[in-house]
């Protein structure tokens, strides 16, 4: 759809190039007469004086600028066109990175606060159940054996990752 503005601005210049052309005097009547008379002219000469050139010239130059005119509207739609669409096609990759960069950070995050947290816990759990074996009148436990459960535990988390 093209905007009021562009569409305005071709009526105006149709406006105007239909206004210079129908006030303009192309050839003088009696110069026109002259030059038809006379002989041995080339058709370079004869278009000097009836001032086709000046025409043509004039022509060619309102062309160049329509040209030139239309260039640059054309080129502010295709740049335009070009920032919409890589913004278009930008949000959904822009979304799943940065998801991924969020799920691994939070991940990392997750991992430190473990490394810290576990362990005291961990020696403190191990503390607690070697003495409620001995409140309850069980066999002491061994620390070989306090190692080789927690191998046992160590081993079972790693084949969960």
């Amino acid at each position: 759809m093209r905007s009021p503005f562009l569409l305005a601005w071709n009526i105006a210049l149709s406006v105007a190039v239909i206004v210079l052309l129908s006030n303009h005097q192309f050839v003088d009547r009696a110069l026109y007469d002259e030059v038809k008379t006379a002989q041995g002219k080339n058709s370079l000469s004869i278009a000097i004086e009836l001032g086709r050139l000046d025409f043509a010239s004039s022509l060619i130059a309102l062309v160049g600028i329509l040209v030139g005119v239309g260039a640059l509207f054309g080129y502010i739609e295709v740049r335009s066109r070009a920032a919409r669409e890589a913004r278009e096609a930008a949000i959904p990759i822009a979304k799943e990175e940065a998801t991924r960069i969020a799920r691994e950070e939070a991940e990392r995050v997750a991992r430190a606060v473990a490394a810290e947290i576990v362990p005291p816990i961990a020696r403190r759990m191990v503390t607690d159940y070697k003495n409620s074996r001995v409140l309850l009148g069980e066999e002491e436990i061994s620390d070989k054996e306090i190692n080789e459960i927690m191998r046992n535990l160590d081993e079972e988390d790693n084949g969960k990752r």
